[in-house]
């Protein structure tokens, strides 16, 4: 059970003073939820596709709790702070910030990208520029219903470079969370073949057992 649904917090996607995970006044993680939740180490191990993925908190109790109501129940606010909490586990030497795509009738569905709404958040934290390379050529079932080996061709070949996109050395691939990094590995490839010569990822969530994967 999560602990928002044994809690049953009074929660509007409108109300910025309310904990997201308990319903708590504060920020969008009270500092009781923070508290109990796990933070990664700057440098998390990369997976397959990726030179390195690095990652604010362990997608479990109270930070999965926020991710799935800004990723799903309209909380776009909280990626203010969200993406507050992912700027500093970057490293020097990023030269742009890459999106990974949502597909416009899922966009259309929940009214933005949660991606895009952390990378601007970042951007604005770092100085470092985003840029639309990458598209989604159709939409797919979430990545949560699938297993591994599932998600790994649930997404081969549903991305592509946008006309004339051309990478610079150094991409970061930014979404909110991130599980066996088979959507990551995807667009990586797709990133080095305009240009990239490393690519690494951010996001604001990873769960240690690599079970559930939101944003697609």
């Amino acid at each position: 059970m999560r602990i928002g649904d044994a809690l049953e917090p009074v929660w509007s996607p409108l109300d910025p003073s309310r904990c997201a995970a308990c319903n708590a006044t504060g920020e969008w993680l009270c500092a009781s939820c923070r508290g109990r939740s796990e933070t990664y180490p700057a440098y998390s191990s990369k997976p397959t596709g990726l030179d390195a993925v690095y990652v604010a908190y362990d997608y479990r109790g109270p930070v999965r709790e926020l991710v799935h109501r800004f990723t799903y129940d309209g909380l776009r606010a909280a990626g203010g702070w969200m993406s507050a909490q992912m700027a500093p586990r970057l490293e020097d030497g990023p030269t742009v910030l890459v999106t990974i795509p949502l597909h416009r009738s899922r966009e259309r569905e929940r009214g933005y990208n949660q991606a895009a709404v952390l990378a601007n958040g970042v951007a604005r934290r770092t100085g470092i520029p985003t840029r639309g390379l990458l598209s989604r050529t159709r939409s797919t079932p979430p990545q949560a219903l699938l297993s591994a080996a599932e998600r790994r061709l649930n997404v081969r070949d549903v991305f592509e470079a946008n006309p004339g996109a051309r990478a610079t050395d150094t991409v970061v691939l930014v979404d909110d969370v991130c599980t066996t990094g088979s959507t990551m590995g995807e667009c990586a490839e797709l990133l080095r073949g305009i240009g990239s010569t490393r690519v690494v990822g951010l996001v604001f969530a990873k769960p240690a057992g690599g079970v559930i994967e939101l944003g697609m």
